[in-house]
Formats: structure tokens, C-alpha cells, sequence
């Protein structure tokens, strides 16, 4: 049976009989619920509330440069998604991992650093104890609060990416849930690796 957002199965049964109710994704800025009516064949019923919370995050997109190499005329550094596969954490949660390619010419000049920024939205509620972190294999950075999405509990924030480091490209970025008391208590929220 499908009621709103969850699939119950089976719809009806005898006796004593095991009932799984499957809520399909919540892709949505607001937290939902329904109600569900058991009822026995003896007349005796029993209202259920499911709550379903709203994503955790949305978007995190890079959006723009902010440093250009020392050429203008013959900029072309331009990233790409190319394809998406899935990471694990030690948890057992998984993670997209977006793998990208460089768009460059080929005289390209390494001497300046390329900074793209990356935005993304959260649940307020998620962030109570923890941080947003960017890292790289070299350095990692907090992502700062830029703005509130009213009535919908939703913050937007942002942080920089270096793509050169100089002398080439960095391998990856990896955005992290890092908690502001514990360093090593951290979940990978989202990747992007560049090939």
C-alpha cells in the first residue's frame, strides 16, 4: 500500500505478522510526516506518526575563480565533471565522489594559485557539535557562514579551493563533518577527485 511518502507492506495479514514500511527519499528543505492506521480485526486500532527529516545538505558546487594565472589571454583551467562513484566512511555511511577533468592549455602557468569556492547548505541542527572542513592532501580549511535560508532552518556556507598548488593540480578536495571537540571524529560528506 502507498500512503504520501511510504510504501507498507503487506497491506493486511493474520494473526501475528511482521509489517515493513519503506519511506522513499526526502529531497526536500522541510522535514515531513504522515499517519498510518493499524487496525485488528477486533476492532482495535492504533494511529502511527512517521517523521521523515529533510536532506542534510544540498549543493556544494564550485562556483568561481578568484585568482587567475599570470596570462589572462591564454586562460583555460576549467574543471569538469567527468563521472560519480561512492565512498564508504567508517561507519558504514556513504559519500558521493565526483571525479573531474582539467580543461588546460597546454603552456598552462602554474605560478599562481586557482581558487574556486565551494558553497553548500545544511541542516542548523546538524552543525551543533560539529564543523564544516575542507581538505586536501596538504591543508584543510573551515568553510565560514555566509548566510541563513529563513523558516526553513537551512544555513548556507562557504570555503575555498585551491585547484593549483603552484607547481600542478591538487589530486583531491573532500568536504567533512569534523566535530569541534574531537579532531578524529569526522565523516566524509562529499569528494571531488581530480584525474
Amino acid at each position: 500500500m502507498k500512503k504520501d511518502f511510504i510504501t507498507v507492506s503487506p497491506d493486511s495479514g493474520q494473526e501475528k505478522e511482521s509489517v515493513t514500511i519503506i519511506a522513499d527519499p526526502n529531497t526536500s528543505a522541510k522535514d515531513r510526516s504522515t499517519n498510518l492506521l493499524v487496525r485488528t480485526a477486533g476492532d482495535k486500532s492504533q494511529e502511527v506518526r512517521i517523521l521523515q527529516n529533510s536532506m542534510p545538505f544540498y549543493t556544494a558546487s564550485l562556483i568561481k575563480f578568484s585568482g587567475y594565472p599570470n596570462n589572462v589571454g591564454t586562460l583555460a583551467f576549467i574543471p569538469y565533471f567527468n563521472f560519480v562513484n561512492v565512498g564508504t566512511n567508517d561507519d558504514g555511511s556513504n559519500y558521493p565522489i565526483y571525479h573531474c577533468k582539467i580543461k588546460m592549455n597546454k603552456n598552462y602557468d602554474f605560478s599562481s594559485d586557482i581558487k574556486y569556492f565551494l558553497m553548500c547548505t545544511f541542516r542548523e541542527d546538524l552543525l551543533e557539535d560539529y564543523e564544516l572542513e575542507l581538505e586536501t592532501p596538504s591543508e584543510s580549511r573551515y568553510l565560514t557562514f555566509k548566510s541563513s535560508v529563513s523558516g526553513l532552518g537551512l544555513k548556507n556556507y562557504e570555503g575555498e579551493i585551491f585547484l593549483s598548488n603552484g607547481t600542478g593540480i591538487v589530486d583531491e578536495v573532500s568536504l567533512r563533518l569534523t566535530n569541534k571537540n574531537d579532531a578524529y571524529d569526522y565523516r566524509t560528506l562529499y569528494q571531488i577527485v581530480f584525474n
